[in-house]
């Protein structure tokens, strides 16, 4: 009985903690279409680690855009506190979605965690006007 009551116990614990989902870090991202350069297309993804985790620097951070036909260039800026992903990327004739994957670490006082495959996901307008784009 007291066997199958602490299996219990330990069934309803990690049920329990099996979805809970801890947040390291919080993320604003957002498109910029050049008004100067109406076929391109910036996509930006800015990154803050929460109150007591930091920014890794000693781990190597990567991020790509997935199944995206072209990328033009690439720029990553690290500040005092959040860190800046920059793409730049051809805009498409007609509307698509761009994924952003990134892995990248980031530590507390204690441990240091690897975040890989970190999905951002933007709406990309063509350059057509159409319904969608007004």
């Amino acid at each position: 009985m007291m066997r199958s009551l602490f299996l219990a116990i330990m069934l309803i614990i990690t049920a329990s903690t099996a979805h809970a989902q801890v947040t390291y870090y919080d993320s604003v991202g957002y498109v910029v279409y050049p008004e100067a350069r109406p076929s391109w297309v910036i996509v930006v993804i800015k990154i803050t680690p929460r109150t007591g985790w930091k920014w890794n620097d000693e781990y190597p951070h990567k991020f790509i855009v997935e199944k995206y036909p072209k990328m033009l260039d690439k720029y990553f800026e690290k500040g005092a506190k959040s860190c800046k992903v920059s793409f730049l990327l051809p805009r498409p004739k007609k509307m698509t979605k761009a994924t952003i994957v990134g892995k990248f670490s980031i530590c507390s006082s204690i441990v240091c965690v690897v975040l890989r495959d970190q999905r951002f996901q933007y709406k990309i307008l063509s350059t057509k006007p159409t319904k969608e784009n007004q």
